[in-house]
């Protein structure tokens, strides 16, 4: 008997450990939505992370902790691969980016607004040379390129959104009532992030989805775009953010311009494939 119930325990183990690693490589499947990097689509999202930061430093002038949020993170952004990046293609430009943010970094309440507000406009054209010096023409037409810069300004957006603290009434939050430095900011940038990926959609990839007659797609992804904006605008739980994004809008991405994912996902679906076999002989997994 004891021998019966050790087998029965050991076999429970085992289907309890595969159910959990097929759920763990489903899940990858649904939701794990890497795209191939595309350098010039990255480029692009760093111009977006990149102008939206110096756009809410310039906004938020009048409170000077959340433009110092704002600058700083600007800086991060400007990151050594990225410098070392637009410096191969226009060294002057790379340096006059370093030098203007180190000018900024310097805000604190005794500034001068209006000479900081001054140097912050001068971004707008020295990010313009940047772009033209780092990106072919085509890069911009390119509606895998546009697709891929789509799909990363939705990481951007997941990510920024899931730093914003959610106040228990949701009815009476906004960005200002929220104490927390770094939630009003990231708050803040999700919305400005948000107009981008709209404008991008709307000039570009729509359009592109129409002249092929891909209907269908559109209307998810229009769909998508409007849940997506009422979850930043009511402030709801980041949850639901998780679901649009990587239950409606990556997948509706993935079909609708045929591209590519990472090559991890596709080993992981291998993996399975293998195991489930072994395991349980002719029944497959439907992929």
């Amino acid at each position: 008997m004891n021998i019966k119930l050790t087998n029965k325990g050991i076999c429970l183990s085992l289907s309890v450990l595969f159910i959990l690693y097929f759920v763990s490589i489903n899940s990858e499947s649904i939701y794990g939505h890497t795209f191939s990097p595309n350098e010039s689509a990255e480029f692009l999202v760093f111009l977006d992370e990149f102008d939206t930061a110096i756009l809410l430093t310039s906004t938020n002038l009048d409170n000077i902790t959340i433009a110092k949020e704002h600058i700083t993170k600007a800086s991060s952004i400007y990151s050594q691969d990225i410098q070392k990046e637009i410096s191969e293609k226009n060294k002057r430009v790379s340096n006059e980016i370093l030098s203007t943010l180190n000018k900024v970094l310097m805000i604190n309440s005794t500034s001068n607004i209006s000479e900081i507000n001054n140097t912050l406009n001068t971004f707008k054209d020295i990010l313009l040379e940047a772009e033209t010096s780092r990106l072919d023409p085509s890069a911009k037409q390119n509606t895998t390129i546009q697709a891929l810069h789509f799909a990363g300004l939705l990481d951007l957006i997941e990510k920024n959104y899931k730093q914003v603290s959610i106040p228990a009434n949701i009815s009476e939050s906004n960005s200002q009532s929220d104490t927390n430095v770094s939630s009003i900011s990231s708050f803040q940038t999700a919305q400005i992030l948000l107009n981008k990926l709209k404008s991008l959609y709307d000039q570009v990839l729509k359009p592109s989805l129409i002249s092929e007659n891909k209907t269908s797609y559109f209307e998810n992804l229009d769909n998508g775009l409007l849940k997506l904006e009422t979850v930043i605008s009511q402030k709801q739980p980041f949850v639901e953010m998780t679901n649009i994004l990587h239950g409606t809008l990556h997948s509706e991405l993935l079909k609708a311009f045929d591209l590519k994912l990472k090559q991890s996902n596709a080993t992981s679906s291998h993996d399975m494939s293998s195991m489930e076999q072994k395991t349980h002989g002719s029944h497959k997994m439907q992929k």
